[in-house]
């Protein structure tokens, strides 16, 4: 059985809220002096790169399978943050902090390693300005930072990591556990269907029948019968309240207890007979209520009914 993908597995959904905020760091650092841009250049390729980021994200919605696309998206969200780190102040940037979003993405994906990748990705953020601006590079203390930030959003990606595995886990227990009860539900299903009967035309020298039964459900409680007597036919039609297995174990209990009278050529009797046969097996109307309407056609052309209820 294959899963059906989330919304929360489609790339574009979990790049909005990143995209989101870098656009919105980059408006704040254009209208507020207060927030310089210490590097046009780099801020102007961070602005490049999320627009990147944010059209990358939407190709899985055009393009099925690209397992690929999720790291590099996530590689390049972490150059985007680096970017507009050291290009609005590098070490007294206020925008660090969205480092988080996609150290988060990662660690939740399968495999211990995206830990790793995550921790990479604090680093190349925080040592982004010695490289970029080696001679405005912030001093020792942001090594300090980097140190604390690594151990913080490293916890993070732990934590966040197994708390992910352990969802999977329970997300295929859970899928392996329908898969078990959907089967079962389709052998009660063909167990049902082989209960009514498969002859159609002639049953008698004067009586053809035929009947099809749609449940709602694969099983259900309406059911239909008929089978040769002694004296002709017997023709039953019937509904069980509710619907489900459940109802089609009664349906079928129903059944096998009305052909049990059979040799009764009086069908209100017969209906007497089935209904005392389910109540000494304690099938009573607090557990499930039937209505039903039995018919006995006999060689001479007779008509013999009774209605429990059916209508």
């Amino acid at each position: 059985m294959t899963r059906p993908t989330s919304i929360v597995d489609n790339p574009l959904v979990r790049q909005a809220p990143i995209s989101g905020l870098l656009a919105l760091s980059a408006l704040l650092s254009i209208v507020m002096p207060s927030l310089p841009i210490t590097a046009h250049h780099l801020f102007a390729a961070s602005l490049v790169c999320t627009v990147v980021a944010t059209l990358m994200s939407a190709v899985p919605a055009l393009v099925h399978g690209a397992a690929w696309l999720v790291p590099v998206l996530l590689t390049v969200d972490f150059v985007t943050i680096a970017l507009l780190r050291t290009g609005t102040g590098s070490g007294s940037s206020l925008f660090t902090a969205i480092v988080v979003l996609p150290v988060v993405w990662w660690a939740s994906l399968e495999g211990r390693r995206t830990v790793l990748f995550a921790i990479a990705g604090i680093v190349v953020v925080i040592l982004a300005p010695y490289v970029l601006t080696p001679s405005d590079a912030p001093g020792a203390g942001e090594l300090v930072r980097l140190g604390i930030l690594v151990v913080v959003f490293g916890t993070v990606a732990v934590v966040v990591h197994e708390l992910s595995r352990r969802a999977r886990r329970s997300l295929r227990s859970a899928e392996a556990r329908e898969g078990k009860v959907r089967a079962e539900i389709d052998r009660a299903a063909a167990v049902q269907r082989s209960l009514l009967p498969t002859t159609t035309g002639r049953i008698t020298e004067d009586v053809v029948v035929a009947g099809a039964c749609l449940p709602a459900r694969s099983v259900g409680g309406d059911f239909f019968d008929w089978y040769q007597t002694n004296n002709g036919v017997a023709v039953s039609l019937g509904d069980v309240m509710g619907k489900g297995v459940g109802a089609g174990l009664i349906a079928a209990a129903v059944r096998s207890t009305l052909r049990s009278a059979r040799t009764v050529d009086d069908p209100a009797e017969a209906l007497k007979r089935a209904s005392d046969g389910l109540s000494a097996e304690g099938i009573g109307p607090d557990l499930a209520f039937t209505t039903l309407f039995h018919a006995r056609i006999s060689d001479d052309g007779t008509l013999r009914w009774s209605d429990a209820g059916h209508g």
